[in-house]
């Protein structure tokens, strides 16, 4: 359509308030504990979103394995 905008402000006004809420949260954070602390949580959270996207991979393989014997 011509008369929509690429960009969706709605999505806008909600997203940039949580980034901007994240990254100030993240500084007091890097500033409150020491390094290790910060990276051990860090490396917590990349393994959960690591298993997460596996387990996400492997679910639609799954699926679009029976669809394709299926058809």
């Amino acid at each position: 359509k011509a008369e929509k905008t690429i960009i969706d402000y709605d999505m806008v006004a909600i997203f940039v308030p949580l980034n901007l809420f994240g990254a100030n949260i993240g500084g007091i954070f890097n500033v409150i504990f020491p390094n290790f602390i910060v990276d051990v949580c860090l490396f917590l959270f990349l393994v959960f979103v690591i298993y997460k996207l596996f387990d996400k991979a492997v679910e639609t393989y799954g699926k679009e394995s029976a669809k394709m014997k299926k058809d």
